[in-house]
């Protein structure tokens, strides 16, 4: 059975002190983790150890969109870029499969282990049937008008079905300006249906459209139904409209929160139990410009936070490496043991994936090597990544 140290080790939680050790099973199983008694057995790594990391906020079916949306757009205008291109369906089938496969040997390269994957298609289902990732599928669905919401509900339930038949699913709500309340209730009433992700606060103009039913968003909804739409003014932010709505839900994932108040996040506090919230900076950078502000009022109220990639319309890698190293530029008094711990472990329990995430007895996280990661708070911008 091997047994690894290295120069830092950190478990999903922490990081060790110093002369600890990871003892592992052939298949990778964690045994044991010991402290101040090396065995002259042991592979000692230069760099960093810690368990696989946790995607908990990806498009994979998007894969093909890489490169072809100009950055800084805007929400509004890169999601009617999106449909646009979806619409002219220029890629064949076969090319959207290269790309969702070349996709998924990236996240593995750079030591990803498990995904939270939004999927409005069954696209993406061949490639996840191989089990190279643990999957857990977000089966999207969107609909603005009341009188739609039990077709399109129907079409979810179909797409769930299908994609539960290989790796754990739930169906959920793309945002809260595509989303008419109807469907809410409808989303709402599904059973055993968690953990629920949802689009929060993405843009400025999301939290415009529901207090005043006015703003840019009204371009969107046009365009999407090919006539003119009429918002009624909700006076409240978007989190505060829909969160009433999700009473079923005990466990919920706010995905960007690029406009989210500090109002906004304890009135979740308030209403949801289990609250994760997934952060996306390099996406965040890449359409809007801008990265979260309300990081440092979640980590004083000891928020769970969590990564995620978003697609490759809107990164040029998947990577959760590279999201780490987006906040710790822009948030330089966050320190790396946390960015570890919302790499690994947070994501681990926002997807129910209790079996990955760290290095505690009898788990199987995964093991990621990064060699040229020598000092605690010094991320090297070009790390050396293995999966051992």
């Amino acid at each position: 059975m091997p047994i690894y140290t290295a120069t830092l080790i950190h478990d999903g939680n922490c990081f060790l002190p110093k002369n600890s050790a990871i003892k592992v099973s052939e298949t990778g199983e964690i045994l044991d983790v010991l402290f101040n008694e090396i065995p002259t057995e042991t592979i000692h790594l230069e760099g960093l150890l810690c368990p696989g990391f946790i995607n908990t906020h990806c498009h994979l079916e998007l894969s093909y969109l890489h490169n072809t949306i100009p950055k800084h757009t805007g929400l509004v205008d890169f999601l009617l870029q999106i449909n646009a291109q979806r619409f002219a369906n220029t890629r064949t089938q076969s090319e959207k499969e290269m790309q969702i496969a070349n996709a998924e040997k990236q996240m593995l390269a750079n030591g990803i282990i498990a995904v939270g994957d939004i999927s409005n298609t069954l696209e993406t289902l061949p490639q996840k049937q191989l089990g190279n990732l643990q999957y857990h599928t977000f089966v999207e669905i969107m609909g603005i008008l009341d009188e739609n919401a039990s077709e399109r509900l129907e079409k979810g339930l179909e797409n769930l079905f299908a994609f539960k038949q290989f790796q754990e699913a739930s169906l959920v709500p793309h945002a809260p300006y595509s989303v008419s309340d109807a469907m809410f209730h409808l989303i709402n009433a599904v059973p055993e249906n968690a953990p629920i992700s949802i689009h929060n606060q993405e843009c400025e103009a999301e939290n415009e459209w529901t207090q005043n039913g006015s703003g840019s968003m009204a371009r969107l909804m046009q365009a999407i139904l090919q006539k003119p739409f009429t918002m009624q003014a909700r006076n409240t932010s978007s989190l505060m409209h829909y969160v009433p709505m999700l009473t079923n839900a005990n466990k919920v994932l706010f995905v960007h929160n690029t406009y989210t108040t500090a109002e906004d996040v304890l009135y979740a506090k308030e209403k949801i139990a289990n609250r994760f919230w997934v952060l996306c900076p390099r996406a965040n950078a890449y359409i809007e410009n801008t990265l979260p502000s309300i990081i440092p009022f979640l980590l004083q109220q000891q928020e769970t936070i969590c990564l995620g990639t978003d697609s490759l319309a809107s990164n040029e890698v998947l990577c959760i490496y590279s999201e780490m190293l987006a906040l710790h530029a822009h948030f330089t008094t966050l320190s790396t043991e946390k960015l570890l711990q919302f790499a690994t472990q947070n994501g681990a329990k926002a997807l129910n994936m209790a079996h990955l995430g760290n290095f505690y007895i009898h788990k199987k996280p995964g093991l990621v090597h990064i060699s040229n990661w020598m000092e605690m708070q010094e991320m090297p911008l070009l790390p050396n990544i293995e999966v051992i």
